[in-house]
């Protein structure tokens, strides 16, 4: 018994004091001979932590003599650079400053609200960046923020979706554009990271969406070059000069593999669309196509699998992003072929034979895609998915394209047998349907390839109705037709281009007498110099943005200038 009164009189703890004075306590209750001694407030804790070690006096203002000057030597260089700002006469808030941490930037709620946006609306178009993990970082110091290049570049994407910053979208933009070059011209190691090659690839997006195919097409070329020097083609495989350290979790490896397909993708759609070589080389690509959206939000690690194996075995299974690539690997493909000269000096039947094999090959291949498409990518069924809207409009513009690039071209006894009107007619129902279905056409032809796969459908039509005067494939094309001019009069660029083209061939054929009465509205808003962003070249369809026309308004377009 005297033992447990014993125990008890003794505390569980050393007390606070003793603690902080790292000292042995003997914890006597109430209070410890220590502070007895010493006259000290005695207090025991009720449980192990560890107490707040307060600095003391003389630690204290060293600390605050370290702030003062700190903040002294930022006063000096913000003065200094803008000085030199004002010398090179840019105004104070476009000026350039280092890192771009002191710089006077939008506030916080605007950068909250622009930055939302663009997660919430056009991320699925580009899912590059981890939504989560950036937005946690713009709220870490600033030395651990994403460049400001990057940043822009997200605040000008949100802005051009915004209902309310819509006017800051182009500002916004030239002000990531002035970083990223700013960034060029300093020390060689500061371009080298994920995050430039990222901001590139959305100031791509920003012009390819606004129109401006040869500025898209060059900062998609900074970011191809960019991400072979990090070796981005090699996320899955072993590099020969690697840049980038090796990723600290799947989550890291993830963003790496979204950032690369995402440049595939866009490079696939420039030179498509424009006729120019790709710069991406598929026959090097040593890295697997992207997981699901879920497991990458969610950071919950997910087997993938290469291109070349979905090609081969198709669509089921993949993530929406991974079938967005697929389906833009054969849009490119199926346009290249009927536009790739044959090797000079060989036979014509070897050329035939060449060319035949690899159009079988990339018939299969669209079929297997076709027949291998997730349910819920499909369209029309799915037209308020814009995923399912890309992927099917891509698929079907490639089958067209496809049996297109043949008319014409020399045939042997291993040439398939086939009906082009049975090919392409369902794929250009299904793109009039997906177009006829959008609750916002104008938000819809927003897409250059909405456009471009509107025109390819009305191709159909008009070769249908020239062989079979159908009717009903008549209507559709003067409906196509009329949707093209309403688009056209909200936006005159690569929609009032192509409706303008498909009139003045209504016309010429006779079909309709009027179309180029109707497109009168166009033509007199685009100007006699204004350029003609799409027309057709030897049977193909080309985005020209550097084609100018000459004479009056609706006339032929003339040399590349």
């Amino acid at each position: 018994m005297a033992s447990s009164s014993s125990d008890a009189s003794v505390a569980a703890f050393s007390c606070t004091e003793c603690k902080n004075r790292k000292v042995k306590c003997d914890r006597a209750q109430p209070c410890c001979a220590r502070c007895i001694r010493d006259n000290a407030t005695c207090e025991y804790p009720t449980a192990r932590r560890r107490p707040l070690n307060m600095p003391s006096r003389p630690k204290m203002m060293e600390l605050e003599q370290r702030v003062h000057e700190l903040e002294g030597k930022l006063r000096e260089k913000d003065a200094a650079e803008s000085v030199a700002s004002s010398r090179l006469g840019s105004s104070p808030g476009m000026a350039l400053v280092g890192t771009g941490r002191y710089e006077q930037l939008p506030p916080q709620s605007l950068i909250e609200e622009l930055t939302n946006s663009y997660f919430m609306t056009l991320w699925p178009d580009t899912p590059m960046l981890h939504p989560s993990r950036y937005i946690s970082s713009l709220y870490m110091p600033a030395h651990m923020q994403p460049p400001m290049c990057l940043q822009y570049a997200v605040l000008a994407r949100g802005a051009e979706v915004s209902a309310t910053q819509k006017h800051m979208a182009e500002p916004l933009y030239r002000r990531a554009r002035h970083y990223l070059e700013e960034d060029e011209m300093r020390d060689e190691s500061s371009i080298i990271s994920l995050a430039h090659c990222q901001a590139w690839l959305l100031l791509s997006a920003f012009e390819a969406q606004n129109f401006w195919f040869t500025r898209a097409s060059i900062s998609c070329a900074r970011a191809v070059r960019l991400s072979q020097i990090l070796g981005l083609q090699t996320v899955d495989g072993v590099a020969l000069n690697q840049t980038l350290l090796p990723p600290r979790d799947w989550c890291e490896r993830e963003e790496r593999r979204r950032t690369m397909w995402t440049m595939f993708a866009l490079d696939r759609g420039n030179s498509a669309t424009a006729t120019w070589p790709v710069l991406i080389d598929v026959d090097r690509i040593m890295t697997h196509l992207p997981s699901t959206e879920l497991a990458y939000q969610n950071s919950m690690e997910e087997p993938s699998v290469s291109l070349s194996h979905a090609l081969t075995y198709g669509l089921g299974g993949l993530s929406a992003f991974a079938c967005r690539v697929v389906a833009s690997h054969l849009f490119h493909e199926c346009i290249d072929l009927g536009n790739k000269p044959m090797s000079e000096g060989l036979p014509d039947e070897i050329k035939a034979t060449l060319f035949w094999g690899s159009f079988n090959h990339l018939d299969s291949s669209l079929a297997t895609a076709f027949s291998t498409l997730p349910p819920h990518l499909s369209c029309p069924e799915n037209t308020h998915d814009n995923n399912a809207v890309i992927i099917s409009l891509q698929l079907c513009a490639a089958m067209i394209s496809l049996y297109r690039g043949t008319l014409g071209k020399p045939r042997h006894e291993t040439t398939p047998l086939y009906n082009f009107n049975e090919k392409t007619l369902e794929p250009a129902q299904t793109i009039v349907t997906t177009v006829a279905l959008a609750v916002d056409v104008n938000a819809r032809f927003r897409s250059p390839l909405v456009a471009f796969a509107a025109f390819l459908a009305g191709f159909v039509y008009l070769k249908h109705y020239l062989e079979t005067k159908d009717t009903a494939s008549l209507h559709k094309l003067l409906a196509l037709l009329d949707v093209m001019i309403a688009v056209g009069q909200e936006n005159p660029g690569f929609p009032g281009s192509l409706a303008v083209q498909m009139a003045r061939e209504l016309e010429s054929l006779g079909i309709d007498p009027m179309a180029m009465e109707k497109v009168r509205v166009l033509t007199e808003r685009m100007g006699d110099d204004a350029p003609i962003l799409g027309k057709e070249v030897g049977g193909t369809l080309v985005f020209c943005p550097m084609v100018v026309r000459k004479g009056p308004a609706g006339s032929t377009p003339g040399s590349n200038v």
